[in-house]
């Protein structure tokens, strides 16, 4: 008897336990779930693009936009960048001379800024070209960093965000380039058909360029299409691609792709390749065999007499 009452004592404290356990553990997601919650800011533009001579001053706004039910306070920063290949961002820390270098250029409100919950500021700004800028190309971003007030989980950082300013500065700058290449595979059995061209910009500035691709075979021309406009920066690799939605190609094929820098000067690349769907014929093949082997074993199992 005091075994069993041991026993249901035992099973309530378990049951307790076991409540106890599951409060805790729906109480830490709750705090993890508002903790962990996304505390955002935007700016807009997210990219800008002027073309100034030496000396001149471009003026603009920063739109901060703050979609929280909270305020936030900040403040504007600077940060000088290249691009490197693959398209990638290169950050340079302010104190590193390089031929892009603008960071020093902007005039903006660097006091503390607040915005209130659901708040957005326009800020102006303006760049200051000194004379003696180097034409070409320069690159910065415009951010804007800053930390949360009240509202829950009250004190957190909110990572920063900006726009990047791309800017032209006029004189005798040059905006070539070269196609280095075409790749397409050699050989395909089925589509889509992945081909890029490999363009390199060796001009002092960015500029926008596109790729026109074609394919045809040795009786007409099988496709036309053209990518999407990207930019392009000094001395940077930039690999545009399409893809051509052929499921079944077959035949010798030339594939070209033509593209023009910044001066307007066109570069074409081309490669021939074969496309052979032998997976489909295989199966085809297959079919004509078993037809072929069912047509010999008719004729031996059955003799055809004419009636007369």
């Amino acid at each position: 008897m005091i075994i069993k009452y041991k026993k249901q004592i035992a099973g309530r404290l378990l049951i307790k336990l076991l409540f106890v356990v599951v409060l805790s553990l729906a109480f830490l997601v709750f705090l993890a779930k508002h903790a962990l919650a996304e505390y955002g800011v935007s700016v807009s533009p997210i990219r800008y693009s002027f073309e100034a001579k030496p000396g001149s001053v471009i003026e603009d706004t920063l739109v901060i936009i703050n979609p929280n039910d909270f305020a936030i306070k900040g403040e504007t920063e600077f940060q000088d960048f290249k691009i490197i290949e693959g398209n990638d961002i290169q950050w340079i820390p302010g104190d590193v001379e390089n031929p892009y270098k603008m960071s020093d250029w902007f005039d903006i409100n660097r006091n503390e800024i607040t915005l209130g919950p659901k708040e957005e500021v326009r800020l102006p700004f303006k760049v200051e070209i000194p004379a003696t800028a180097t034409v070409g190309g320069h690159y910065a971003a415009l951010f804007f960093k800053g930390i949360i007030e009240g509202g829950v989980g009250s004190v957190g950082v909110v990572p920063r965000v900006g726009s990047l300013v791309l800017l032209n500065v006029l004189g005798e700058m040059k905006r070539t380039g070269q196609l280095i290449g075409l790749s397409v595979p050699s050989f395909v059995s089925n589509g889509p058909i992945k081909l890029t061209a490999s363009f390199i910009n060796t001009g002092t500035t960015h500029y926008e360029t596109k790729a026109d691709f074609s394919i045809k075979n040795f009786f007409w021309k099988s496709a036309d299409m053209s990518s999407k406009s990207v930019f392009v920066y000094p001395e940077v690799k930039r690999e545009v691609t399409t893809e051509w939605n052929n499921k079944f190609p077959f035949g010798v094929y030339t594939a070209q792709v033509s593209m023009k820098d910044g001066e307007g000067n066109t570069y074409q690349k081309s490669k021939i390749f074969v496309g052979l769907p032998y997976k489909y014929l295989l199966i085809f093949l297959g079919v004509v065999i078993v037809l072929w082997a069912g047509v010999v074993w008719f004729k031996k199992k059955f003799k055809l007499v004419e009636r007369k």
